[in-house]
């Protein structure tokens, strides 16, 4: 830490972590700090940061600390990283990011810091689709044990053919960052070509008293809408979730909320709080895993609306949309 940031964290916690998952903290007593996660904590093809709790329009959150990128000469602001198996330096102030701040340690990091990306295609044109796959073959030889570029496959997995994306992911090589990705993909391939597109049937999640509950009825329309206790442009949509069910719930509409906290106290406490009174579920771990056979959730808040027989007419990926006025509109006509 520079003196400036010592002085404003003295006594507090830092922690390294992505939300929901966080696997070290540590107090602040002196300038120079240590985290040491547990190596069987961390999952090396996601993006880590050192947080802080901060207070911002009432809500109570961990927001990510910044450096510069060791890679871009106009000094990129970045707040994430992934873990590497040896030692990452970060120098960090919040007052003066660009001047002071440092990251050191950056052989896994590359194509996260030089902003490389795997592209999909948004069309079925074959000569395009298969331009598309020859550039991603070209950046997955270049980092073929990154976990970080596999995840990109995954996330964007709707976008290619199951054929497609087997190609692709045969030019990866199999190791602690990607097998458990890996593995994800393969599970996905029974339900390619339904992803974002139908309700989940057959699926159970646990209700707040921990009970097994199906996700589905054949209401007239259903709002599935993701969130998380820590998330805090999901809290802010809350008060619009209310209105809507006020308004619409006796009209037909069923709202349902699906959390992907880990920690459910903290889950169990903001609905404390927030006080929905519509169906709210619980999806972690494996639970996650079945629901994202059916989903692609890259971010929350994440928010779908469904006919009564399960058909998705239309998905929210940002906060605010026009989510009330299509809800207006259905129920208008």
């Amino acid at each position: 830490l520079t003196d400036t940031a010592f002085a404003m964290f003295k006594g507090k916690k830092l922690y390294l972590g992505y939300l929901p998952h966080l696997i070290d903290s540590v107090v602040v007593s002196g300038k120079q700090l240590i985290l040491n996660p547990n190596k069987r904590a961390i999952n090396y093809s996601k993006l880590y940061a050192v947080l802080r709790w901060d207070d911002k329009d009432g809500y109570h959150y961990l927001r990510p600390i910044g450096f510069p990128s060791p890679y871009t000469k106009q000094r990129t602001i970045f707040s994430q990283f992934l873990i590497e198996d040896h030692d990452i330096e970060i120098v960090l102030d919040e007052v003066d990011i660009v001047r002071n701040a440092t990251f050191t340690g950056s052989q896994r990091n590359e194509p996260h810091f030089k902003q490389v990306f795997l592209i999909h295609s948004t069309n079925d044109d074959a000569e395009n689709r298969a331009s598309i796959v020859k550039n991603n073959l070209k950046i997955i030889k270049q980092y073929p044990a990154s976990g970080y570029i596999m995840e990109q496959l995954y996330k964007s997995r709707a976008q290619f053919t199951v054929d497609e994306l087997k190609l692709q992911l045969a030019a990866f090589k199999k190791g602690k960052e990607t097998q458990e990705i890996m593995q994800n993909l393969e599970a996905y391939y029974p339900f390619a070509g339904t992803i974002n597109s139908i309700f989940p049937h057959g699926i159970t999640l646990p209700d707040r008293n921990g009970k097994p509950t199906p996700l589905y009825n054949n209401d007239n329309y259903q709002l599935l809408v993701f969130w998380a206790s820590w998330c805090a442009p999901c809290r802010a949509e809350i008060p619009e979730l209310k209105k809507m069910y006020t308004t619409y719930g006796p009209k037909g509409l069923r709202m349902i909320s699906i959390s992907i906290d880990k920690d459910t106290v903290s889950w169990k406490a903001a609905l404390d709080k927030e006080q929905m009174p519509w169906p709210q579920f619980v999806a972690n771990d494996t639970y996650l895993k079945k629901v994202e056979q059916y989903f692609t959730i890259p971010s929350i808040p994440l928010a779908f609306i469904c006919t009564g027989d399960g058909k998705v007419i239309r998905e929210y990926r940002v906060f605010p949309n026009d989510m009330v006025s299509v809800v207006d509109s259905i129920f208008g006509q």
